[in-house]
């Protein structure tokens, strides 16, 4: 069976259109280097592990931000909130300029973190596995910046950004786990 083509037909560009139907939150992965911030937009932001602490992302091959990146020894990931759409109008545009016209802070171990995010996490790196034209990037937790309020976040979703729909939420569970 050829690599590119499923039993099913399905292409690789054809699954990346389905997987792009499942919805993401919208993270900045960002660092400092000598002539200031760099960072890239990621859709793929996750948490892995409690113990460690670790969150991770996955990262195109093609990604000259990735490469820039990956030189670095630690990370902010800066995830954005419902009222960030002026964040990742930023980021489409040049490298150099996406902090320009953004309000954002250097932390304590000089990341950056953007304003009034979701959640900003700063991070050391773990490790960097490849995963087929992707990269897969652990990082271990050092400090959290959680404004402890209920934020909805922004979300990538069939390559659009959009909020959560409140009136389609349901209530939070009030006992364990589904049965």
């Amino acid at each position: 069976m050829d690599a590119g083509r499923l039993r099913s037909g399905l292409t690789p560009r054809a699954f990346r259109q389905v997987m792009r139907s499942l919805p993401t939150t919208v993270t900045v992965a960002a660092a400092i280097q000598e002539n200031g911030p760099v960072g890239m937009l990621v859709g793929s932001f996750a948490y892995v592990s409690s113990d460690p602490m670790l969150v991770g992302f996955f990262g195109d091959h093609r990604s000259r931000t990735l490469s820039r990146l990956l030189d670095e020894p630690a990370w902010s990931f800066n995830v954005l909130n419902s009222d960030h759409y002026s964040v990742v109008d930023a980021f489409r545009g040049p490298v150099e300029q996406r902090f320009a016209r953004l309000t954002w802070t250097r932390s304590a171990r000089d990341l950056p973190l953007i304003r009034d995010c979701l959640v900003s996490i700063e991070a050391v790196r773990h490790s960097i596995l490849p995963a087929g034209d992707h990269t897969l990037v652990l990082a271990e937790v050092v400090d959290v910046h959680w404004p402890g309020e209920s934020v909805e976040p922004l979300l990538y979703h069939n390559g659009t950004t959009t909020t959560v729909h409140r009136e389609c939420r349901s209530e939070p569970a009030t006992t364990g786990a589904p049965r």
